[in-house]
């Protein structure tokens, strides 16, 4: 349940930044939460055939800590861009 109410919370942050697309954004949303799905059941997959199922935990911290680390980077390059507002002709 969690996970549906999240993912539901994220399609409607994402149809309020593009109201001009809302079906785009929403079907954009669930294929990029379905690729996620495939990647993280291949790697699981992976990681059990090479290092075995007691391998799965460490293999999973991994991945979120790699994954912290490229949203911290996101949001440090968010921060350090300069937003200049564009003037209106």
């Amino acid at each position: 349940m969690i996970r549906k109410g999240g993912r539901s919370g994220n399609q409607l942050r994402v149809r309020k930044e593009a109201p001009e697309a809302q079906e785009f954004a929403s079907a954009l949303s669930v294929t990029i939460a379905q690729v996620g799905i495939g990647l993280g059941a291949l790697i699981g997959g992976k990681v059990i055939d090479v290092q075995g199922l007691a391998a799965l935990g460490s293999a999973n911290a991994l991945i979120g800590i790699a994954g912290l680390v490229v949203a911290l980077l996101i949001v440090i390059g968010i921060r350090s861009t300069r937003w200049k507002p564009i003037p209106a002709e």
